[in-house]
């Protein structure tokens, strides 16, 4: 949720004009930051200069324009473009970062047991990219998206262990924040829910 800082690192790699590689890593965190004429830019350049790249074409650049999609609100062509990169989602070169943006699309498209099973598949899949950023993210999309299923329980479970992962982080970062705000919701509603034993 640091958009500014991740705006401003993401320009800084891009200011050294390296690889492919990280210009399209620093265009995804721009995609995600809201700046996405800037990241399709990226992404046609290089598509244009590298037509035959499997990496560019099938990996990097369709999680980037993924991304845009789903920043600009329009979750069913962010999974379209996604589907191009299944057959290589869980490389090391994906980053599990098409799980991840589907997971958001099927958020933002209502469909909580759908996002629940793409959240699930990254903690599945932790040793496929020990290194990549969706980990730490991961519990708490499982929690929103359970949560939208209808499962509290269960979600505050997987909120419970997005906190416990996150005990030591500073105080102040926005996911970590709306993440506390949330359980505060899950736990009032799983105690206003009558139990099974309850009601039978």
């Amino acid at each position: 949720g640091n958009i500014e800082a991740a705006t401003r690192l993401a320009r800084r790699v891009l200011a050294r004009k390296p690889s492919h590689d990280p210009r399209l890593r620093a265009a995804l965190a721009l995609a995600a930051a809201g700046s996405v004429r800037e990241a399709e830019t990226i992404v046609q350049d290089l598509t244009a200069a590298h037509p035959e790249h499997t990496f560019i074409n099938l990996v990097f650049a369709p999680i980037v324009r993924g991304a845009i999609a789903l920043r600009l609100e329009q979750p069913e062509p962010a999974i379209e473009q996604l589907r191009t990169v299944a057959p290589y989602e869980l490389g090391f070169v994906a980053a599990l970062a098409p799980i991840h943006w589907r997971g958001h699309s099927y958020l933002m498209m209502g469909s909580g047991r759908q996002a629940a099973e793409e959240f699930q598949r990254i903690l599945d899949h932790r040793g496929s990219d020990p290194f990549s950023p969706f980990h730490a993210v991961a519990w708490l999309g499982l929690a929103r998206a359970l949560t939208m299923a209808g499962e509290d329980s269960t979600s505050l479970l997987a909120y419970e262990r997005f906190l416990a992962g996150w005990k030591d982080a500073d105080s102040d970062i926005p996911v970590l924040r709306a993440a506390q705000e949330e359980v505060v919701r899950c736990r009032r509603r799983a105690a206003q829910t009558p139990s099974i034993s309850a009601t039978t």
